[in-house]
């Protein structure tokens, strides 16, 4: 690590903010503005803040940021399109096991009326079983049904989320997150 007095990481630190403004401001100029290079260029220049070298090098970061981000956002588009189509076909497996559930839980159901107290005059062993399995049956249905909706609500998430970045890259907009006012300092605390 290089031993720096205060002045000398004053002076850093201040180099670092400023080039983190200035990639910050041609990120807004070239891409929300629609300005051109050279148009971002003469308005940073204009500014007086920086020099020719500083403003080439914090466009150039700026692109790299903005294409690397909307490279992640299309990877992140596919991503999103697999996982609404596993999902879907999640969706639809549980509905048929939900239905074939439903249709045994019926069927014993219908075995246990006919094998009741009532019907019989006698309490017998296969009707016993015959309820336990009418219980087990109506808790897996339950649950299924639990479970479907969970993943129908996920479904629906997915697609609002598809929905957003699928606009968003449309409008070749990017969201990029820099961190919060305390990571600067962070990292320069950590280079010095």
């Amino acid at each position: 690590r290089l031993r720096l007095d205060t002045a000398q990481k004053s002076l850093i630190s201040g180099l670092c903010y400023a080039h983190s403004h200035a990639v910050r401001r041609c990120l807004a100029l070239m891409f929300r503005d629609g300005l051109t290079t050279s148009e971002t260029y003469h308005h940073l220049k204009s500014e007086g803040k920086l020099t020719s070298h500083q403003i080439g090098s914090a466009q150039n970061v700026a692109e790299m940021l903005y294409k690397r981000q909307l490279e992640a956002d299309k990877y992140l588009n596919s991503k999103i399109e697999d996982s609404i189509k596993a999902r879907k076909a999640a969706i639809d497996s549980g509905k048929r096991g939900l239905t074939s559930l439903k249709k045994q839980l019926v069927s014993q159901q219908t075995l246990a009326s006919t094998l009741s107290p009532s019907k019989t005059g006698k309490r017998l062993k296969a009707y016993a079983e015959c309820l336990a399995k009418v219980r087990a049956l109506s808790e897996k249905v339950d649950i299924k049904s639990k479970w479907l909706k969970m993943k129908e609500s996920g479904l629906e998430h997915k697609q609002r989320q598809l929905t957003r970045l699928s606009m968003r890259l449309d409008e070749k907009r990017v969201s990029i997150c820099f961190g919060s006012r305390k990571l600067l300092p962070q990292i320069i605390k950590r280079l010095l």
